[in-house]
């Protein structure tokens, strides 16, 4: 029986020498009660605030993936790009040809006549 504690004549733990040390201990756990109760109002308040937060980004964040998911796919701007490239080609090739046609300088014939 370790956990026995003998009180004094007093009626404190101390042995009875004290007298009123039992009324200071309580006050002093009523003192740290209150900074405990503080505290847990505080954390509900930051609680609170967390929420509204998360609230905050969860919209935020629907709202990106609506606008993301209206842009255009790799394999569209890679279609683009190529099919840029090959008119670009097409027409350097082909200047000489499409300028006589639109009537502008002659074309120039591919054979040689010496």
């Amino acid at each position: 029986m370790n956990n026995v504690v003998r009180l004094g004549r007093g009626g404190t733990d101390d042995g009875g020498t004290s007298g009123g040390g039992m009324e200071a201990r309580v006050a002093k756990l009523e003192a740290n009660v209150e900074h405990i109760q503080r505290d847990i109002g505080e954390l509900r308040q930051d609680s609170r605030e967390l929420k509204t937060d998360m609230r905050d980004v969860r919209e935020r964040l629907a709202k990106l993936e609506e606008r993301v998911s209206h842009l255009p796919g790799k394999g569209f701007i890679v279609t683009v790009v190529m099919l840029a490239l090959a008119v670009t080609t097409s027409l350097i090739v082909f200047q000489s040809w499409i300028q006589g046609w639109i009537g502008g300088v002659p074309a120039v014939s591919r054979s040689t006549t010496p």
